[in-house]
């Protein structure tokens, strides 16, 4: 009886085989197709997946001596970095892809990794494990009153696609970032401790630059917004090559204003020095409210020195252009651009 069974089965089997290798060969082989909300997620420096849609949301550690390769995440009009306590380089180049790459040479903590992109953004969050950006997160040290040394030993490299994105949000607490030819319409960039460093493309020409820091340094180059405002609070910012309007409010820091073009200008300022370069052959009217403190005006049109509140013009009086001062102590020194001003 089992002799006749497998007599009977043998050629069935022998059968199907051929069958799947005829089907196989003209279907392909079985394939996994994944959207942005089950693509599976990967926490080393290989994805699961090869196809060119990459996860939207990966998170992963960097240890001690680690160094990851690039990861991939999928890029939108919209970027949002988060970083403290790590040194990172930010470039643009000809490729249609976003990369990151982690090295840890910090002996003491772990670097966390979080990348993730819905929603038209783009979002990537690197630092280390004992802070966190979260508000309501009470058992670690926030970002904004991180206050690391300067001797950061990890390094973050981000390569993005070289286009116009329409805005950038930038939080960062301690540590260095550095961030070059980046082309995005409008910027907002919260600064607490660190130090950053931004090179705008010099034929790009943005609306507007939101910039708040508390005691960090922050240097802007080739940044033609057309609008700019400034908060600064003890630490220093210097910004060129604005183009329109801006304003600044400053506690007790040093901050330069540097423009190629200028027609409304607000200075509300309690102490430290503020620095205003205005192009060549350049008229405005200045109205200032002044407690202690001076306004020294030093251009190729008019040079004068301020100590009471009142209107005072430079160069043309019939000019639109109008410098607002609110100043309760320390010093302002306006110049023109091709000149150093006070330090």
């Amino acid at each position: 009886m089992f002799k006749r069974m497998l007599m009977f089965l043998i050629p069935i089997c022998v059968g199907s085989l051929i069958i799947a290798g005829v089907l196989q060969l003209i279907l392909g082989p079985k394939r996994t197709d994944y959207d942005n909300g089950n693509a599976p997620l990967f926490f080393d420096s290989s994805p699961v997946d090869s196809s060119e849609d990459y996860p939207s949301y990966q998170e992963y550690m960097v240890l001690n001596g680690e160094e990851t390769d690039e990861h991939y995440v999928n890029v939108y009009d919209s970027l949002t970095f988060k970083f403290s306590g790590v040194n990172a380089v930010i470039n643009c180049k000809d490729d249609d892809k976003a990369t990151v790459s982690v090295k840890n040479d910090n002996s003491e903590r772990g670097i966390r990794v979080k990348l993730s992109a819905a929603e038209n953004e783009t979002a990537i969050e690197i630092h280390p494990t004992n802070i966190t950006f979260d508000e309501q997160n009470e058992d670690q040290t926030n970002w904004k009153n991180d206050a690391f040394s300067s001797d950061i030993k990890s390094t973050v490299i981000i390569s993005l696609p070289a286009k116009e994105y329409k805005k950038l949000v930038l939080e960062q607490g301690s540590g260095i970032v550095n961030i070059n030819g980046l082309n995005a319409l409008s910027s907002d960039i919260t600064l607490c401790t660190g130090r950053l460093s931004f090179m705008g493309d010099a034929d790009y020409l943005p609306e507007s630059l939101i910039l708040k820091t508390a005691s960090g340094k922050a240097t802007f180059e080739n940044v033609h917004a057309k609008s700019c405002d400034l908060d600064l609070g003890s630490g220093s910012v210097d910004i060129s090559g604005l183009m329109g309007t801006g304003t600044a409010k400053i506690a007790c820091g040093t901050a330069t204003m540097s423009f190629d073009s200028l027609s409304y200008m607000d200075i509300n300022k309690d102490s430290g020095t503020f620095n205003l370069l205005l192009p060549p052959q350049t008229s405005a009217g200045i109205h200032a409210e002044l407690q202690e403190g001076k306004i020294d005006v030093k251009t190729d049109v008019t040079e004068k020195n301020i100590t009471e509140s009142g209107y005072y013009s430079v160069g043309n009086e019939n000019t639109s252009n109008l410098i607002k001062v609110k100043n309760l102590s320390g010093d302002i020194y306006i110049t023109n651009n091709s000149l150093s001003p006070q330090s």
